[in-house]
């Protein structure tokens, strides 16, 4: 027990005792695991992050990512303006150092699959903010981002593209997504040859929970089958060490550099969120090289990478809910300035 109280502290002696009290309560973890099990057999969730699904399906909360799907958050006019100078200066800024680019866009599980969402959890008859985004750039661009929606919506009954335990899109979904991205590049890039579908066998074995899951906390709860692809020739890329990778460490984000088999094609720098690793097994298969940074597009990253290697390709790739940063004004200005300065240069 905590030492005798103090009327000079009573404040110390509380936080003492309950201390204590947490300690030595008999079962209480059991407890807490009980009540738990019992809160998501009625699908009430013990994480204010985490949302309990049907058949097994955990949906994550975070980032807005539940106002969004309701459409409670659609975006104001001049956040589409904006965006939408953005993706075209980012474009003509690389078109003039000789750099392809693509913009990427990989749905939320809970567009993929709403009807693993509890009813009470409902939208308004409104576009998505994705819809909006789509729609603006048909009327007011020549500029088309890469929504995966539609090649998801029709494979997502004869195969399960998401875990189930987690926010991510497994390896069937990604797949499908970098087909996506494949399909746009071998058609602007003539020297470009993905690996065709055929030649990858995949299978399912059961794996640990994923990242929602482990936030819900339930030992024994939640393990799922995940899935896994190997190519018939195995995988032929292999890590590059650090030195190679240097370019990019000097600044923040996580960097990995990565060589493939395809020697004669093309290199690709890619800004991405988390959603990016998982096509990446698929990327360094078919890519010379493949660098790529767990943060936002910055020319500042990619004008120290063109100092010290070529690249063909920049690829932006986030998920739905994290996929715009609205720019500021003086980015996009000295952007569209860069470029023209860029051109005019012999």
């Amino acid at each position: 027990m905590p030492d005798a109280f103090e009327w000079a502290a009573p404040n110390t002696f509380s936080k003492a005792f309950d201390a204590y009290y947490q300690d030595h309560f008999g079962w209480r973890s059991v407890l807490i695991k009980t009540h738990a099990r019992f809160m998501i057999f009625f699908g009430i969730s013990p994480s204010d992050k985490v949302l309990i699904g049907s058949d097994g399906w955990l949906f994550y909360t975070g980032n807005k990512v539940v106002e969004n799907y309701r459409r409670l958050r659609p975006y104001k006019r001049y956040q589409l303006e904006r965006t939408r100078q953005h993706l075209e200066a980012k474009r003509d800024w690389l078109k003039a150092r000789g750099i392809d680019y693509l913009y990427v866009v990989v749905p939320d599980k809970h567009t993929i699959y709403p009807q693993h969402i509890p009813t009470r959890i409902t939208t308004k008859p409104e576009p998505s903010r994705l819809d909006q985004l789509v729609a603006y750039l048909e009327e007011k661009s020549d500029f088309k981002i890469v929504d995966l929606r539609q090649e998801m919506f029709e494979a997502r009954d004869s195969r399960r593209l998401y875990h189930k335990t987690d926010t991510h899109w497994n390896l069937h979904g990604a797949k499908i997504g970098y087909n996506k991205i494949a399909e746009l590049l071998e058609a602007r890039h003539p020297q470009f040859s993905p690996t065709a579908d055929e030649d990858f066998d995949f299978y399912w074995e059961i794996g640990a929970r994923g990242d929602l899951g482990d936030i819900i906390g339930i030992e024994g709860m939640y393990e799922e089958e995940r899935v896994r692809y190997k190519p018939e020739s195995g995988w032929c890329w292999e890590k590059l060490g650090e030195e190679v990778s240097k370019p990019l460490l000097e600044h923040r984000g996580v960097v990995t550099a990565a060589v493939g088999c395809k020697t004669g094609e093309l290199s690709v720098l890619m800004f991405r969120d988390s959603y990016g690793l998982a096509p990446l097994s698929f990327m360094r298969q078919d890519f010379k090289r493949i660098e790529h940074v767990s943060q936002k597009f910055s020319p500042e990253i990619v004008e120290d990478y063109l100092s010290k290697r070529k690249t063909d390709v920049v690829i932006e790739l986030y998920v739905e809910r994290l996929m715009v940063r609205v720019a500021r004004l003086e980015e996009i200005e000295w952007l569209k300035a860069d470029s023209l300065a860029s051109q005019a240069t012999p």
